[in-house]
């Protein structure tokens, strides 16, 4: 009865374009009357339906599934409506032109139909669509479809956690410097610094907040930092002959200082300063303590650069000499044995990395307990080492674990967390890989969300950051997206090179990526380029300029557009194992809530979706009408 209708859904509209989504009328899914629909089918002894995920639909199962249904019931289908906004023109492609011709040639009295709508829509951005065919007994029985939405974070109150203060001449707040969340993360420079003098001189080498009692990141670390470092030199030219005590403060302070600088990517002055403070407290009266502390953090400069032999060196020594002197199981010898574990790893020697990490791991667990930022540090580092031996599920299993307890422990943005996301991406991208399947939008998306972080919060040039986009790069080109792999892959080069050299393994690292993502996909040109600029010590080309992130990445939604079930199939718990599958993928991307809506007239699916946990939502202001007809918006918030 509607072949017009058909036609400008199937098969066009749903195969090929990207933009085009369908008005929700759960009505048509549900037919009359309020039913318990899970226990129905419990009832009825049938079998829990099979929900199938696939990336396109089949335009003519779909035209097959709607044939016998009333037309006055499949307008509230028509992709066109797009939910009752005014759509913009920008998005029309030449396909769904042509179709909207012939469209008109076939009805004289049909609506001119309005443009498609743009990327943005329903004040959110339009990152995917998931599309359902909801299978029963091995044949289609009905479909569905999604849109996953980034909603604008809520405008909040930003003022210092001190002085109060939101603005002024010369005001400067920063954000999420340390592991304190809500109104506590917001700092701002003048009061940080305030508070860091205060201190006294004697515990000015603690870079830490006093709140949540973590050290400081991004520009709070650099700006303590830098004024401690110019403290010391003060203090130097004051008085060149300190005594004893005044001696050993200063090594204190250098100590932390030439950390910092670890931190930030200065290795070679990083290096100097731990050799100055080792030299100094080898002989001093009680420095004893201190000079492990410079040597096993000279380990790790010289793991940074690359230098793994002399990293073992000085980090074996340091694990040996800490143990002898607290005992195996004092924090300071287990923070060794961790970081003697990562320079194994990254030294090809993975399976003694393995043993230290899990004996590691089991003494951390239970002397300092699972939620110490200690015991997390390792379980991250032993998930990635899984992933990188092939068993991605075990550790993909452990860095999803790891993550639930590092938001409640530190947060999301916390630099800590934000490697655990990278890690656990690539994980996910590794796990599809193994088992033939396509890379889900998930390890994208935390990849994303990873080198955002860290971007926010540590700038663009440091190591970390650099080694989430090349991460980023992998993923994506696991993933099929090769032109933007290549991207993000040529910007992490550039920077390695900047930053580490161009000798660096890390940087050779990526560039031997690089040039094998350009080889596969039959660029022998370019990767013979690549080559050629890298051995002349030539900065790679065409590396696009770093976009910077939105200072609020906003949150995520998933929003129901479309449930239908086939009349013969109704009232069995199809719709609603659809909703469930909904429900687990928003749970998964760590959305913020699901959303439907659903006319107002129609009471039966009103029913359903409350009957499946749905409440009314809370309509912001600065989302766009809905014109005729009327809807109501349901949404299930997600702890």
């Amino acid at each position: 009865q509607s072949p017009i209708w058909l036609k400008r859904l199937c098969p066009a509209s749903l195969e090929t374009c990207d933009l085009l989504h369908i008005s929700s009328l759960a009505e048509l899914a549900f037919g009359m009357g309020e039913v318990d629909l899970q226990t129905q089918a419990a009832a009825d002894g049938q079998a829990e339906p099979e929900v199938e995920v696939q990336r396109a639909w089949s335009g003519s199962t779909i035209e097959s599934l709607l044939q016998g249904e009333a037309p006055e019931l499949l307008d509230w289908l028509d992709p066109l409506q797009a939910w009752g906004r005014p759509l913009a023109a920008e998005a029309v492609d030449v396909e769904e032109v042509e179709s909207a011709a012939a469209l008109q040639a076939v009805d004289s009295d049909a609506v001119p139909p309005p443009p498609l709508p743009p990327p943005r829509w329903r004040a959110g951005e339009l990152l995917r669509r998931v599309r359902l065919t909801i299978a029963r007994g091995g044949r289609a029985a009905g479909f569905g479809e999604a849109a996953v939405v980034r909603r604008e974070p809520e405008v909040e109150s930003r003022a210092c956690r001190i002085c109060m203060e939101d603005d002024g001449p010369g005001f400067d707040l920063l954000t999420n410097v340390c592991a304190c969340r809500g109104s506590l993360r917001f700092l701002c420079t003048s009061c940080l610094l305030k508070a860091w003098e205060a201190r006294g001189e004697d515990n000015k080498a603690d870079l830490s907040c006093r709140v949540c009692y973590q050290p400081f990141v991004g520009r709070a670390q650099e700006l303590l930092s830098k004024q401690l470092r110019a403290d010391v030199k003060e203090q130097e030219a004051a008085k060149p002959q300190p005594s004893s005590e005044e001696e050993l403060n200063r090594c204190k302070q250098k100590i932390a200082v030439a950390t910092k600088l670890w931190q930030q990517c200065s290795y070679t002055e990083a290096a100097l300063l731990f050799e100055e403070c080792i030299a100094k407290l080898s002989d001093m009266c009680g420095g004893r303590n201190f000079e492990l502390t410079a040597r096993h953090n000279l380990a790790l400069v010289l793991h940074a650069q690359g230098q793994h032999e002399g990293a073992l060196i000085h980090a074996r020594a340091a694990h040996a000499a800490f143990g002898e002197t607290f005992g195996a199981e004092h924090a300071l010898t287990l923070k060794a044995a961790h970081n003697e574990a990562m320079i194994f790893a990254d030294a090809g020697q993975k399976p003694e990395a393995r043993a230290c990490y899990e004996a590691t791991l089991g003494i951390r667990r239970r002397v300092l307990g699972a939620q110490h930022v200690d015991t997390l540090k390792t379980s991250v580092n032993l998930g990635q080492l899984l992933v990188s031996l092939g068993e991605a599920e075990k550790g993909e299993q452990l860095l999803r674990e790891t993550m639930l307890s590092m938001e409640r422990v530190l947060g999301r943005q916390h630099p800590l967390a934000l490697l655990t996301l990278q890690n656990l991406s690539i994980a996910i991208s590794a796990r599809a890989t193994q088992e033939g399947k396509p890379v889900p939008f998930e390890a994208v998306e935390l990849a994303r969300e990873a080198l955002e972080g860290r971007q926010r919060t540590i700038g663009d040039d440091n190591i970390e950051t650099l080694e989430g986009r090349r991460d980023l790069g992998n993923v994506l080109a696991a993933s099929g997206k090769l032109d933007e792999a290549e991207e993000n892959l040529r910007q992490a080069l550039a920077g390695m090179e900047r930053v580490l050299g161009f000798g660096h393994p890390k940087t050779k690292e990526v560039l031997s990526r690089l040039r094998s993502l350009l080889e596969t996909h039959g660029d022998a040109d370019k990767a013979k380029l690549l080559v050629e600029e890298h051995s002349q010590s030539q900065a790679v080309s065409g590396a696009k300029e770093v976009i910077a992130p939105k200072s609020e990445r906003g949150v995520i939604v998933l929003v129901i557009l479309s449930v239908f079930v086939a009349a013969d199939d109704r009232r069995c718990g199809l719709a609603r194992a659809a909703v469930a599958h909904w429900k687990a993928l928003a749970q998964e991307l760590r959305a913020q809530c699901v959303e439907v809506e659903v006319p107002e007239e129609a009471s039966d699916a009103l029913a359903f979706f409350a009957a499946c946990g749905f409440r009314e939502a809370k309509v912001a202001a600065a989302t766009p009408p809905l014109g005729p007809p009327r809807r109501r918006r349901l949404c299930i918030e997600l702890g």
